[in-house]
């Protein structure tokens, strides 16, 4: 059996303490049918460092602390920015990490996803054109969905 530093082993658990949310940016795991972005809440961290999540969509497969990319997902707060400056923050932050092309719009999106930007994956899925328009001048044009989103009707939900 694999052993940790003790130390470590506290500070995980000090970290992911039964009640935390957390977020799977990806999983060191290629029979997994976890998707980036699942998010769950910890049962329980072992002796040797796992933490046992209750993810949302009923699997109970733990995290390794050191191969698996997960978040701690923060208590909801009430919002003190508007809805568009929280997509300029999330745009800013990809734009300033330089993982990608910010023309590269699947990448953003994925990075989007990982990052739980929410409303900058919803953004540049129903607003294209003008997330390039913001990327190319920085000036957010008035809400305006693209003409090939598609809204499902209430009979489709």
């Amino acid at each position: 059996m694999k052993s940790m530093r003790p130390d470590l082993l506290k500070h995980i658990k000090d970290t992911y303490k039964p009640g935390t949310r957390v977020r799977l940016g990806w999983m060191n795991d290629p029979y997994t049918k976890l998707r980036p972005g699942e998010m769950g809440t910890v049962s329980t961290v072992d002796d040797i460092g796992t933490i046992h999540v209750n993810w949302d969509c009923g699997s109970t497969l733990g995290l390794v602390f050191g191969e698996d990319n997960f978040s701690v997902v923060k208590p909801f707060d009430p919002p003190t920015e508007s809805y568009e400056e929280r997509i300029i923050r999330q745009i800013l932050a990809i734009r300033e990490s330089g993982e990608t092309n910010m023309f590269d719009i699947h990448r953003v999106q994925q990075i989007a996803e990982v990052s739980g930007y929410d409303e900058l994956l919803a953004f540049t899925r129903d607003c294209k054109s003008q997330y390039a328009h913001f990327i190319l001048t920085g000036e957010m044009l008035p809400w305006e969905l693209d003409e090939d989103t598609y809204w499902p009707t209430d009979t489709e939900f």
